[in-house]
């Protein structure tokens, strides 16, 4: 370990109090190290990415999207805090590397991915992309470096960095500084044109073509070669190989040259094929042994419900809001007031948590209490029957209903009243039919 390495593990071992033990280095950059550390209450594993002081710009950016954008596809943030080193992050650890590294591996025994293999992994990451997208965020430098995997088959985008938020539509105020790597930049960023959130789709596109022939599209020697190649939407021809050719327009959708005939994540995750690979995800989480029953609870919640949503807002001719092409007056239309909320118990009858429901924009939201900014979406798309329950013999309780889903989940919630419970029920139902929705009674 030299002089650097030891300065900053004395830095995690102080800034971290003693709650989690140091293991080994495990990456550096221009930007900071990254640390395998282990939580002393559990033995579970996580990252330590400590920033250089002089990049303190790049550590709020990088913790302000990742606490406003928690999603099974995005690397999870644990804390933050500051060390005589620089600032310090505490993220999810993902077990199986970068897809980068695992694209290069075996160079001499290169051959293609299974177009399935492929799509379940993308779709995570459109999805991702589309929840960062509806928080009116851009990652702005997706590559396959940035993207982690672990060995129970999810992919995360990591390293937000370069993210940014915005307070408006991104066709308003949209970011007109260079960012990110050459190879993924889109041909308006190389232009030092005004980008909006398809610049993120371009990026996305670049990495699809890597998973399926394991080698970059946009190539030159010289940095002014690769932008004539990468403004021009000159890349190496597809050639021979095994994926289909509705695979193969996703990834052509996205790689177009001009950001308005470029798809959005939107309109991706509405492809049949798309739709096809995220039931498949849905069924590899479902089957996975080590991975526990509410995380596969809350994703198969999230899958539904964006897929679902995005049904919605492609079919309504909207599905450019989601990328920042939409005006502020469609964007408020959106968002329309509450039809029905109030404190709920969730959980079974073994156990009840204290929860807060917000009936609106579509879709149930659940939050631990009403103040919470962050929350959980049941959008009605995904509910296939709200009603009563079958209760054991013997139990009888006049105030629990059950929402269910159309991925074979049902939610318990349990209301103050035999009132409030019939309130619930039928003021879901009558939204549900204004939308146009079918729901069992």
């Amino acid at each position: 370990m030299d002089s650097v390495d030891q300065r900053v593990a004395e830095a995690i071992a102080t800034a971290l109090h003693g709650r989690y033990v140091k293991r080994q280095a495990v990456g550096r950059g221009a930007y900071g190290e990254v640390w395998l550390i282990e939580r002393v209450a559990d033995g579970k594993r996580f990252v330590a990415k400590v920033m250089q002081t002089e990049k303190q710009h790049r550590y709020d950016s990088e913790v302000k999207c990742l606490i406003s954008c928690e999603h099974f596809g995005i690397i999870g943030f644990v804390e933050s805090v500051l060390s005589s080193a620089g600032p310090v992050i505490v993220l999810e650890f993902a077990d199986g590397g970068d897809l980068s590294s695992l694209l290069k591996a075996n160079p001499a025994q290169k051959g293609f991915f299974e177009e399935s293999w492929i799509g379940v992994r993308f779709v995570q990451l459109a999805l991702a992309l589309n929840h960062i997208h509806a928080k009116r965020m851009m990652h702005r430098d997706i590559k396959t470096a940035n993207i982690l995997l672990t060995t129970s088959g999810f992919c995360k985008l990591s390293d937000f960095g370069f993210s940014k938020a915005f307070d408006s539509t991104v066709s308003q105020d949209v970011a007109e500084t260079f960012l990110g790597t050459p190879y993924y930049l889109a041909p308006e960023l190389w232009r030092r044109q005004k980008y909006s959130k398809k610049a993120d789709m371009w990026s996305l596109g670049v990495v699809l073509y890597e998973m399926m022939l394991r080698k970059r599209p946009f190539v030159s020697s010289s940095m002014k070669g690769l932008m004539s190649a990468i403004c021009n939407g000159e890349y190496a021809v597809l050639g021979s190989h095994p994926y289909s050719q509705e695979m193969t327009d996703v990834l052509l959708s996205m790689l177009q040259v001009d950001p308005r005939q470029r798809a959005s994540t939107s309109e991706v995750l509405c492809k049949p094929v798309v739709r096809e690979y995220a039931r498949q995800f849905l069924d590899m989480v479902a089957h996975a042994p080590n991975i526990p029953a509410d995380e596969k609870s809350r994703v198969a919640n999230t899958v539904e419900s964006q897929l679902a949503a995005v049904q919605v807002e492609v079919a309504q001719g909207s599905g450019h809001h989601n990328d920042g092409d939409g005006d502020e007056e469609a964007a408020s239309r959106m968002e329309p007031s509450a039809v029905l909320e109030g404190a709920i118990l969730i959980g079974s009858l073994k156990e009840w948590k204290q929860r807060y429901v917000v009936l609106e924009d579509g879709a149930l939201k659940v939050t631990r209490v009403k103040e919470d900014k962050k929350s959980q979406r049941l959008d009605l798309p995904s509910i296939t029957k709200i009603g009563l329950p079958q209760l054991p013999d013997g139990v009888h309780d006049d105030t629990i209903f059950v929402v269910y889903l159309s991925t074979g989940f049902s939610v318990w919630m349990k209301a103050s009243s035999a009132e409030e419970r019939d309130l619930w029920i039928q003021t879901v139902r009558q939204t549900m039919a204004s939308m146009g929705l079918q729901v069992q009674t």
